[in-house]
């Protein structure tokens, strides 16, 4: 995955680094160009200084070279090379078992130029020709190179320097630029971080703009469209679904009724009252879950008032077993193992707390494999208690399991054999716990075990 604070850091560090070697080459090619200019000029100066102290007297040529101390000219072997020829006849020449160095006898003159004087020591020559004075024909040609290890000494120091200077530069820059990154990234970071903390009932308020970085008010304002957005989604979804429910008591209602006066009917043939029971069993699970949306919808809008209490979550899971047990018609058996614990206090809405428990064991012991087992076991701790409801049979694989808790969803053929499965009751459990300031969760393990834990927040602090 890529980094934003990566991908800054790097393009900062590149750009730097390229600074800093830009830098450092111009620093150096100025270094160089300066040195060879004084190294030039002195040489320069000395052949001027050589050639003016020959002279032809009365026919003789007499050079005075005693005087002059030129350091140059010391006759150390290998370290330099100094040389006096009229036409081509040599007259002087500083001692040198190499004889002339290389690229110093055809060098142009009045022009500086490389020599290597061997055994890796460089040379900077120069060629000094001319015509003596009254004479006709001669010409006196005087050739100089100086030793120019020093500056060139000079040079590799400077490189060395320079290099280490510049990968401790580059280091500390990287470590400065991560910070520097990480921190102009805060907003980013604390943006992300607020969004994520919003839940449902946290979209009614824009995000605020105030102490936001000026790059980021226009993210901001795109994100408060999209939050009106979502809140008129939701709010639609919540008016069809308490319209929907609203309008479905009175009909269910009738049902009910016409159901009941039904079966007290002495009329009733005896091989009817299987099904007619069975019908005003799901009746009477359909009104429940329309009352319960009506209930979470007035929730939701604020029109009816949230009223915790202090429960027993593990006894409360035992009566809707209860309860969900001499309802059932369904010919499966299949073993329940209870483990609850004898006192598991939880803080929240009672009506609500029984529609999650309803739901998710109705779901359990529908899908529960004929032979196979449902388990309930509660827990508590300071934080708050919790029930896992498990059963075996589930169809559900490791990757759908996620998609468990979303309206309509139905994992296999099997969740639709009554028109109860129509996936809403874990949906509907998830709100209704997440209402309550609780959590659920659900998930499929290895041998088809289905497993949901409901958790709720303790009653400390709350009475």
């Amino acid at each position: 995955m890529r980094s934003l604070k990566a991908d800054l850091t790097t393009a900062a560090v590149g750009t730097a680094a390229v600074v800093l070697c830009a830098a450092s080459l111009a620093l150096y090619g100025a270094a160089r160009v300066y040195l060879v200019s004084e190294l030039d000029q002195r040489v320069a100066a000395v052949t001027q200084l050589v050639a003016s102290s020959i002279e032809l007297e009365n026919g003789r040529l007499e050079m005075e070279f005693e005087g002059l101390h030129i350091t140059e000219l010391s006759p150390v072997a290998g370290k330099g090379f100094f040389e006096i020829t009229l036409d081509d006849q040599l007259l002087v020449r500083t001692p040198h078992d190499a004889g002339m160095p290389p690229g110093l006898d055809g060098a142009p003159p009045d022009r500086a130029c490389w020599i290597d004087l061997g055994g890796g020591t460089w040379a900077r020559g120069y060629v000094r020709a001319w015509s003596l004075p009254d004479a006709t024909g001669p010409r006196m040609r005087v050739s100089l190179a100086v030793d120019a290890s020093g500056p060139l000494a000079a040079l590799n120091a400077l490189a060395v320097s320079l290099i280490a200077v510049g990968t401790v530069a580059l280091a500390v820059l990287v470590l400065a630029m991560r910070l520097v990154v990480a921190r102009s990234l805060r907003p980013v970071i604390a943006l992300g971080q607020s969004l994520r903390a919003r839940e449902t009932g946290g979209l009614a308020d824009d995000m605020d703009t105030a102490g936001v970085t000026e790059e980021l008010r226009p993210v901001i304002a795109e994100v408060n469209v999209l939050l009106a957005r979502v809140r008129q989604t939701l709010d639609r979804e919540r008016a069809f679904s308490a319209n929907a429910a609203h309008e479905l008591r009175t009909p269910l209602a009738g049902l009910l009724t016409t159901l009941e006066v039904a079966q007290s009917s002495p009329k009733l043939h005896p091989d009817a009252k299987p099904t007619l029971d069975r019908c005003l069993t799901v009746s009477r699970q359909l009104k429940q879950m329309v009352d319960a949306l009506m209930h979470l919808a007035r929730l939701e809008n604020g029109r009816d008032r949230y009223l915790p209490a202090e429960i027993d979550l593990a006894d409360e899971a035992n009566k809707t077993w209860e309860q969900i047990r001499k309802q059932s018609t369904d010919e499966k058996h299949f073993e329940i193992r209870q483990q609850t614990a004898e006192l598991a206090p939880a803080w929240a809405e009672p009506l609500l707390v029984r529609l999650v428990l309803r739901n998710v064991l109705c779901n359990a012991a529908h899908h529960v494999d004929d032979g196979g087992w449902v388990a309930i076991t509660s827990a508590s701790d300071p934080a708050g208690a919790s029930i896992t409801i498990e059963n075996t049979g589930s169809l559900v694989s490791e990757d759908d399991v996620t998609r468990v808790f979303e309206p309509f969803w139905r994992g296999d053929a099997a969740r639709s054999l009554t028109g109860l499965n129509a996936g809403l009751g874990l949906s509907l459990a998830r709100r209704a716990a997440e209402r309550c300031g609780g959590s659920i969760t659900a998930s499929s393990q290895a041998g088809g075990n289905f497993k949901v834990v409901i958790s709720l927040p303790s009653p400390s602090g709350h009475i």
